[in-house]
């Protein structure tokens, strides 16, 4: 189907709404595991918000300049306002994993966006790469489920694209970044990383130092397909299924070898809208 000759709106029409309502589905389940576990994780190391704790307000109102000034934040000061958006956050987790649609399913999402915009404005402090790239999955799957709900498959579409976009910009960013560096290139990345206390593992440090090609061939394979992965948004669907599923196993192995659990989930989440872009942009040839 030729976009430029049928125009966007008819060919949105004939794409229809059960793949953005498909994909949606999946997004919302696997950003209820994020926020679950992320949740979770905030709350085992509560010590931290607490009057004495590394993220007390007395440690981070140190830095004036970084810090937002707002009556709305004031209830957060306090340990018990943490407590309480934690709680909201992981309500909102669980729920998500249930099969919700219309405005429950809605008012999840700008629940999960907002408490994480508020938790972000609270601590400047301990978030990482899972923590933006799954509000930005949860702003995009608020976009697609107004769509969704107002039968404005534009609107859906939007909310793919800057989900889909975030994740493959992420991936390809990565993928030049790595490209332009020497341990990378060299294969000495992986083995050093191994080898740290804070993100290494005993038994990846041994199976990375045990061959010299095996962390070169690693490190290669890595920078050439998240640095072409734009490319295989326009390749077959087979083909992207594959190459997700790589990145997907990929995201486990950090996770059981380095700790970062949470990036999964919330790079996983990313992984329908890619589908759902990537179906789309076939039926455009």
């Amino acid at each position: 189907m030729d976009f430029l000759r049928v125009g966007l709106p008819q060919a949105l029409a004939a794409f229809g709404a059960g793949p953005f309502e498909r994909g949606l589905s999946w997004t919302c389940f696997l950003l209820g595991l994020w926020c679950v576990l992320c949740t979770a994780e905030w709350i085992s190391r509560f010590d931290l918000f607490r009057d004495d704790g590394l993220l007390s307000w007395r440690v981070m109102a140190l830095r004036p300049q970084w810090v937002h000034r707002s009556a709305l934040l004031a209830p957060l000061q306090r340990p018990r306002g943490v407590a309480a958006l934690l709680a909201v956050r992981l309500a909102c987790g669980v729920a998500l994993l249930l099969p919700l649609a219309g405005w429950p399913r809605i008012g999840l999402l700008l629940a999960l966006v907002a408490t994480g915009w508020l938790f972000k404005l609270r601590n400047w402090l301990g978030e990482d790469g899972s923590d933006q790239m799954g509000q930005v999955v949860a702003s995009g799957s608020v976009l697609t489920a107004l769509g969704l709900q107002w039968q404005d498959l534009a609107l859906a579409l939007a909310g793919c694209l800057l989900v889909a976009g975030q994740l493959t910009i992420s991936y390809f960013l990565a993928g030049v970044a790595k490209l332009v560096s020497y341990e990378w290139r060299s294969g000495r990345a992986v083995v050093g990383v191994m080898g740290t206390r804070a993100y290494g593992h005993d038994l990846a440090a041994r199976l990375a130092s045990a061959s010299l090609w095996f962390p070169i061939a690693f490190c290669w394979f890595v920078i050439v397909t998240e640095t072409v992965f734009p490319v295989f948004l326009f390749g077959p669907p087979a083909v992207l299924a594959v190459v997700l599923a790589a990145f997907g196993l990929f995201h486990v192995a950090t996770a059981l070898f380095m700790g970062l659990n949470t990036f999964v989930w919330a790079f996983v989440a990313a992984y329908p809208s890619v589908l759902v872009l990537n179906a789309l942009l076939v039926r455009a040839w």
